[in-house]
């Protein structure tokens, strides 16, 4: 090959690397720009709040129309749980559009007797001290009398406006009970996400604190967990069962819960119930465990995978799983969800 030729070569390969770089940099200059944009509107949206903000502290005393009803709270007590859809909208940020009646009193569209006892429960939480834990509210409606009504109307209706304002968390707390393992971390209590990180393998329950509120549904986001199983508990035998370290949920007859990794199932007494080969647990995958008195539920990704009626688990044991009072959430694993 002639030098020329050798020369024409190396000036194209030249050629073509430099405009590698130069479409390089025009890539870093643009993810720069939207960076900087970024940060600027960023900055925008923190100084409009900061305006909005001005002159409205925690200590403020607000004057509050609940029903029909006129009555005074400070803005800490509303606030108490910051991820609250409640603590949002008395936050300060939003006092120029929410609803007020004629006389600037901010409206609460429920009714008198059935959010007083969420506010005396804010109310006592906020001074609430370790020795004198503060129990959930009684869930219904405030009679005249003082007495609450906890007809089934009455509670669905609580437990409604529990949901609506994002304090189900906070009013009926749920922690993590080791049944068998090693705690490694201590689990958020009194927390809307639940986290468990654990280096070996261990089998947690759900349990309430402080309330008798049956827990119908959980959902758990898988992070770097191996041997992972979700599902329910009749905790009367489940509880009572020999600790043996190779068992957990859907090994033993008082559980039943979706099991594996790669190749999943439905197991109950370590047996198979159901295939599951189309579903794969990998990170960020989201399990979501249901029951109600017939029958339990499961869906990955929001995407129904299995049903289990309670009645076909008595063809492999007598234990009877349709006492719903009894049954808890249970998951087992090793890492973190």
């Amino acid at each position: 090959m002639s030098s020329s030729k050798k020369r024409c070569r190396s000036e194209n390969s030249d050629a073509k690397v430099s405009q590698n770089v130069n479409l390089d940099l025009d890539d870093r200059e643009e993810q720069l720009e939207q960076r900087e944009e970024a940060l600027h509107n960023a900055l925008e949206r923190l100084a409009e709040e900061k305006k909005l903000m001005t002159g409205r502290k925690l200590s403020d005393v607000l004057s509050l129309n609940i029903g029909g009803t006129k009555c005074h709270a400070c803005r800490r007590t509303l606030c108490l749980y910051e991820p609250s859809m409640l603590a949002t909208h008395f936050s300060g940020r939003w006092d120029d559009n929410v609803e007020k009646d004629s006389d600037g009193c901010f409206f609460i569209d429920q009714p008198y007797e059935l959010f007083k006892p969420l506010l005396d429960y804010l109310r006592d939480k906020a001074i609430e001290s370790f020795g004198m834990p503060v129990p959930s509210p009684v869930r219904g409606k405030l009679l005249p009398n003082g007495e609450m009504s906890t007809d089934e109307i009455s509670v669905k209706r609580f437990d409604r406006m529990v949901e609506h304002y994002g304090m189900t968390p906070f009013v009926y707390p749920q922690r993590f009970v080791l049944w068998r393992g090693t705690p490694i971390e201590t689990p958020n209590i009194c927390n809307a996400n639940l986290s468990i990180n654990s280096k070996e393998w261990a089998t947690y329950i759900l349990e309430s604190v402080g309330h008798l509120r049956r827990l119908d549904s959980f959902t758990v986001v898988t992070d770097s967990t191996l041997n992972f199983g979700a599902g329910w508990a009749e905790i009367r035998r489940f509880r009572s069962c020999k600790k043996t370290s190779s068992y957990g949920v859907g090994d033993l007859a008082s559980s039943v819960a979706l099991r594996g990794r790669i190749r999943c199932g439905i197991y109950y007494n370590e047996i198979l119930v159901k295939s599951l080969d189309q579903v794969s647990l990998q990170k960020d995958t989201v399990v979501t465990c249901e029951h109600d008195d017939y029958r339990f539920r499961w869906l990955v990704d929001g995407t129904e995978v299995a049903i289990i009626l309670k009645s076909s688990l008595n063809e492999y044991d007598t234990c009877d799983m349709m006492e719903s009072k009894f049954i808890r959430p249970a998951i087992t694993g090793k890492g973190k969800w």
